[in-house]
């Protein structure tokens, strides 16, 4: 599967096909939109359709109708992680001290099954403390109902571990870098923002795109812990000023890939 977390420094025509559709309302849209869109990027008619083919073939995007196509059931588990960097802090509890623990069985998984898994577990904080288990502190609102389901079924049980942690356990929170990722990505939307008027729709457009990527990807990479571990000012102030700066892309790449001004007026207004 495409690594939609990690922030591009030039988009293939893949990915940004992807994104794209992430962003269009009911994550639906035609071939000639999905070219408009691409060529902010410089591809042509035959590289969109060459990516189109290869994403439906592995699953990441699929035909509604002929010309038409969504966002497929291969890549739903990791685009629908990403579309909720809105209202993450809204999930966020009163830490008590508690414990989410998962046992994890590794034995019968593959290589390639127990990179996904940890990749599943790391974007969700848990830290292992043996090689079966993993724990993240308790401050989630219906925790695993916000946490989703791993990407494969080797979960075994899960339940509160009350009290301190070794100190070893708590290493790896302490040294996150989403703090400073999150810092980086704060000043870069402030400062893509105020350069914006100087630029034409199609620099603006793609500035718009890389930059919010970034931003996206420092919001959903922070795996919501409890302050001294996560700064929840900093978080708060990043996912606003995203969310001005999303309003601001969504107008400017709707007037490139819907120029029908009725149609990009509806859609603009919606969220992804």
């Amino acid at each position: 599967m495409l690594d939609m977390l990690k922030p591009p420094a030039a988009p293939t025509c893949g990915r940004l096909i992807l994104e794209l559709l992430t962003a269009i309302p009911q994550h639906t849209a035609p071939a000639a939109v999905l070219i408009r869109g691409a060529a902010v990027f410089g591809f042509d008619d035959n590289a969109v359709r060459v990516a189109l083919t290869r994403l439906r073939q592995r699953g990441l995007i699929a035909s509604v109708e002929r010309g038409i196509y969504r966002i497929g059931p291969s890549a739903e588990q990791t685009t629908g992680w990403i579309v909720t960097w809105r209202d993450r802090a809204s999930w966020l509890a009163p830490w008590d001290g508690t414990w989410l623990a998962l046992s994890v069985d590794l034995s019968d998984l593959t290589r390639t099954d127990q990179m996904h898994l940890q990749r599943w577990l790391q974007l969700r904080g848990f830290q292992a403390t043996s090689r079966a288990l993993f724990l993240r502190p308790a401050n989630l609102d219906r925790p695993w109902e916000r946490l989703g389901a791993p990407p494969m079924p080797a979960l075994t049980g899960h339940f509160d571990v009350h009290g301190a942690l070794p100190e070893q356990t708590l290493t790896h929170w302490r040294s996150g870098p989403w703090n400073a990722q999150m810092r980086r990505a704060l000043e870069r939307l402030r400062q893509a923002r105020q350069s914006m008027a100087d630029r034409s729709l199609e620099e603006a457009a793609r500035l718009s795109f890389l930059t919010g990527s970034d931003a996206i990807a420092a919001i959903v990479r922070e795996p919501l812990l409890p302050e001294p571990w996560t700064d929840a000012a900093l978080r708060q102030q990043l996912i606003q000023e995203m969310t001005a700066f999303d309003e601001l892309g969504k107008r400017l790449w709707f007037r490139i890939m819907f120029p029908d001004s009725t149609t990009a007026s509806t859609c603009k207004g919606e969220d992804p």
